[in-house]
């Protein structure tokens, strides 16, 4: 009788023990977990680099500028392009000034391409309001000015054709230090706001 009595209680320390390990066992494996999380490596998460390019491209805008190409007939507009890079919304006025800009820096002549802008013209000022862009330059861009009518519809409409890619402006009006004008050099009645003209325009080279 003592024997059998003996068994069951020897069974029931070991598994007793058996149990004992186990659990701690267990409390072991967890801990580096712990400590770890303590430490902010498990709950930092590192953005993906393609999620950060993708929303560092989504703050760059692409702004098309008209310079002139002149070949051996014609004289025509061609696009070129300038990034802008900006925090959240480009307004239409950093829009049309980066454009303005962007053509204003051109080189002179590049190859077969060259600055329809006459020489020293400075871009003074550009005023958007309810879709009509308002350009004031200075007295170099008339005055500098050669040229004939074709001539005077590139350097016109490359003005105006840049500022019209941008949505938010549909029509130009050009004034000189101030002061509206209604001709540039004879050809062109400026008394009305300007439409953009893409039939001067070649496609992208």
């Amino acid at each position: 009788m003592k024997t059998n009595v003996a068994l069951p209680l020897i069974l029931v320390v070991l598994l007793g023990i058996a149990g004992v390990y186990v659990l701690q066992t267990q409390r072991q494996a967890t801990v580096p977990a712990r400590h770890a999380a303590s430490r902010g490596l498990l709950a930092e998460q590192t953005e993906p680099q393609t999620t950060k390019e993708s929303r560092k491209a989504s703050r760059r805008l692409s702004l098309t500028y008209y310079v002139a190409h002149e070949t051996e007939t014609d004289l025509t507009l061609v696009p070129r392009y300038v990034t802008v890079d900006g925090d959240g919304t480009v307004t239409t006025w950093r829009q049309a000034h980066e454009a303005l800009s962007a053509l204003r820096s051109f080189p002179e002549k590049d190859g077969d391409l060259t600055n329809p802008l006459p020489h020293g013209t400075i871009i003074i000022g550009v005023v958007v309001d309810q879709g009509l862009a308002t350009v004031n330059l200075n007295t170099s861009f008339r005055d500098n000015f050669n040229g004939g009518a074709r001539e005077e519809q590139v350097t016109i409409y490359s003005i105006v054709n840049t500022l019209c890619d941008i949505p938010e402006i549909k029509a130009v009006q050009f004034e000189i230090s101030g002061q509206p004008i209604s001709e540039f050099a004879g050809h062109l009645d400026l008394s009305d706001p300007l439409a953009p003209d893409m039939s001067i325009v070649e496609p992208a080279r």
